[in-house]
């Protein structure tokens, strides 16, 4: 007899291509991006469930590995995702512009040569000097670490900061010639020492 009750869930499967379009249609995916602390960014290996990067917790996110392993791809999705929950993005990129179109595409803002990198810190000064200002008000008036948070959420948008090649950002920020301006130390303070701003 044939059974006409409620079907069972289906077990859940990794698709063979799976493209941002799909991954879109992941039954936590919305849930997950509506979601201040979460970064939705691909498939568990295990049950396919989905996989967040915890805001919450870590706001400096390395992607590393061998060639053609999927890092420019995995570095696609965290701006995708981003930019759903409505982030400011700031596009750091190699000489060799490998993501000028796909930044074109994605509204973010992007910066390459040297110039662009003492453009794109010169802006960014006066935004984070003004989180911090907010972030330390909320700490003196006693706020918990969970509560400031929400409330510099509420004041400011989340900003996110992608660099192409790490190594080669670094080299030439250190590597600068005597008459450009030095903005190592500056950020090294955001990279470092920016939690609780909404920058990541």
């Amino acid at each position: 007899e044939r059974w006409k009750g409620k079907s069972a869930k289906m077990i859940p499967l990794i698709p063979d291509n799976p493209t941002w379009d799909v991954f879109e249609t992941h039954s936590e995916f919305s849930d997950a991006v509506q979601t201040p602390e979460l970064l939705p960014l691909g498939y568990c290996s295990k049950d396919a469930s989905l996989y967040s990067i915890s805001l919450e917790k870590v706001y400096s996110y390395v992607i590393a590995g061998k060639q053609r392993t999927g890092k420019t791809n995995t570095l696609k999705a965290c701006i995708c995702s981003a930019k759903r929950k409505n982030g400011d993005c700031i596009i750091l990129d190699t000489l060799d512009k490998e993501l000028e179109y796909f930044s074109n595409s994605m509204g973010a803002q992007y910066f390459a040569s040297d110039e662009g990198y003492i453009t794109f810190a010169n802006a960014l000064l006066p935004e984070i000097a003004q989180r911090n200002k907010m972030k330390i008000k909320l700490r003196d008036d006693g706020l918990d670490q969970h509560t400031l948070m929400n409330e510099m959420r509420k004041n400011y948008p989340p900003l996110f900061i992608f660099i192409n090649d790490l190594s080669d950002f670094v080299s030439r920020i250190n590597n600068r010639s005597s008459n450009t301006q030095d903005i190592s130390g500056f950020m090294q303070n955001v990279l470092e020492k920016g939690e609780m701003h909404n920058v990541y």
